[in-house]
């Protein structure tokens, strides 16, 4: 008998990168550090991410990704906190498992033009230099 089913909800937990929250970002990871107003943290693979102004840090059981405003909220909800209280800017949000790989593509999307950006700016200081 065919019957149908409703996946269940991902429970992450997040924190929006206003510019000076860097506690909120090192509660989220122990290897955040913050530069001229950027959060840089290692992301689910390992590789380094950059955390922009308005940008959300999430942090999933398998680690932990950046994700923009507006994907953010297209993807997210809040939810109650029903473990303990947590500081202002962050927030416990749950996604829909449906959506959940045309997301990780859209983040991978991200990422790759996240990377790219990162190696340009790295030319154009070393340009800037000479």
């Amino acid at each position: 008998m065919v019957k149908k089913y409703r996946q269940k909800k991902i429970i992450v937990e997040a924190a929006k990168f206003d510019g000076s929250n860097i506690d909120d970002m090192r509660e989220l990871s122990e290897k955040c550090s913050c530069i001229a107003g950027m959060a840089f943290v290692q992301g689910v693979h390992g590789e380094e991410q950059h955390v922009c102004v308005g940008d959300y840090l999430v942090k999933r059981e398998i680690g932990l990704f950046v994700c923009s405003d507006g994907l953010f909220n297209e993807t997210f909800e809040a939810c109650e906190d029903t473990e303990n209280s947590s500081p202002v800017n962050s927030l416990k949000i749950s996604v829909e498992v449906d959506g959940l790989d045309e997301f990780e593509q859209k983040l991978d999307r991200i990422t790759a033009k996240a990377e790219r950006l990162t190696e340009l700016l790295d030319k154009l200081s070393v340009w800037l230099k000479t």
